[in-house]
């Protein structure tokens, strides 16, 4: 009995392992940081310290650099940043609808196609069907 007790104690630390080893392996990219600006700091003081490297550090900092840009453009004209965020969501909006009726034109086009392919199939599918069919009438007169 203490042998499926010791199974199940390793396999759950395994399993743990591999949590904490999934959990250890975030992808510092440009979206995580925007999504967690508080990370920055803790990202680029690791850095610093030698604990993390690479790509996560040199994203981290550019986000930084883009975050502080930004600040300093709200604080140095605040309506001008308003009617940034304006002009940005409109032309959001824009793409939105600009990408939906793309979309919308293009799977209409596509059941088009898909309809023309699929008569296309059945003509020539009738087609052969009556080559056979003449193959199979000549050999059995013969």
């Amino acid at each position: 009995m203490e042998m499926p007790f010791h199974n199940f104690i390793g396999r759950y630390c395994a399993l743990a392992a591999c949590c904490l080893l999934i959990a250890c392996n975030v992808n510092y990219d440009r979206q995580y940081f925007l999504a967690k600006p508080e990370q920055i700091a803790v990202v680029l003081q690791r850095c610093e310290l030698g604990e993390s490297s690479g790509a996560g550090c040199l994203v981290a900092k550019q986000v930084e650099t883009e975050l502080l840009q930004l600040s300093l453009a709200l604080r140095s004209d605040p309506q001008a940043f308003g009617k940034k965020i304006l002009d940005l969501q409109v032309e959001l909006g824009q793409a939105r609808a600009n990408y939906q009726t793309l979309q919308q034109q293009f799977s209409s086009e596509l059941q088009t196609q898909l309809f023309a392919a699929r008569e296309q199939v059945r003509v020539l599918s009738a087609t052969n069907q009556s080559l056979l069919t003449v193959i199979r009438l000549t050999e059995s007169v013969e």
